[in-house]
């Protein structure tokens, strides 16, 4: 969170400015005899809260923008703000991995595809050790997920078997961090190829899900496993419950829309 902060280098104008006046504030008190010691203490505590100042502003208006996005299901204006902010993670390979992981989740949600994957493509490779396995995970994630909505099951499946082979060479605890990701791209793959049989786990999904854009693509994620399996009524359910909860904006709306109209009609 702390490097996405760099974002918004304009709330770092803070602890810069502050920080000047605080030492001379500090050079003022002990030219007036007051201890060196008490004034350095008043310059590193201010200087410390103005810097989390900064960062709490920072990550706010990190957080709004996501917000757009992700609860309040406006993608466009999301793309709009946050596609000005790419420019500003490009020094930094890791940075600008997420903010385009962000970015193409915000061009899928309107089945803006392509731009999506095209953003995906452009990434820069990321050679820090501590960043390199989340930053491919992440890319292949996503990747996935796309081909996955676009029908293309095998290429998602190729997403699907790298993240694994990634994951095998980890340990313990990265592959239980991966393991919900790992888990959905492999009901795609089989609501896609044949039969998913793990409706359970995606109907908790669908209610406890972090947000609102997540919920709805597993809900329609969800109605297509239904279908897998031949069950009619509860797809007809969870492609009524993705249009509701979506918008009419939304590639996962438009898609259930498409979907419960080629539904055979209920009896």
């Amino acid at each position: 969170m702390v490097k996405l902060v760099k974002l918004f280098p304009q709330y770092m104008l803070l602890p810069a400015v502050g920080g000047i006046a605080l030492l001379a504030a500090a050079g003022y008190m002990v030219k007036r005899g007051i201890s060196f010691w008490l004034a350095l203490a008043v310059l590193v505590i201010g200087f410390a809260i103005l810097y989390i100042l900064a960062l709490s502003y920072g990550v706010s208006a990190l957080q709004n923008r996501l917000a757009w996005l992700y609860q309040n299901l406006e993608p466009e204006r999301f793309l709009e703000k946050f596609e000005k902010l790419l420019p500003r993670a490009k020094k930094t390979p890791a940075l600008e991995v997420t903010v385009r992981a962000y970015l193409a989740d915000g061009h899928a949600a309107i089945g803006e595809f392509d731009q999506a994957l095209a953003l995906l493509d452009g990434a820069p490779v990321v050679t820090e050790e501590s960043e390199r396995l989340s930053a491919a995970l992440l890319m292949l994630n996503n990747k996935g997920l796309i081909h996955f909505r676009m029908e293309n099951a095998e290429k998602g499946k190729e997403c699907l078997d790298k993240m694994r082979e990634l994951l095998e060479r980890q340990d313990e605890a990265a592959q239980k961090r991966y393991a919900e990701n790992v888990r959905i791209l492999q009901c795609h793959y089989d609501a896609l190829t044949g039969v998913c049989q793990d409706d359970a786990y995606l109907r908790e999904l669908v209610r406890n899900g972090t947000t609102a854009l997540f919920r709805v693509n597993t809900s329609l994620l969800l109605a297509r496993v239904y279908l897998s399996q031949g069950e009619i009524n509860m797809a007809r359910a969870y492609l009524e419950q993705t249009i509701e909860k979506g918008r009419d904006w939304l590639w996962p709306t438009k898609k259930a829309q498409q979907m419960l109209a080629a539904l055979p009609a209920e009896e």
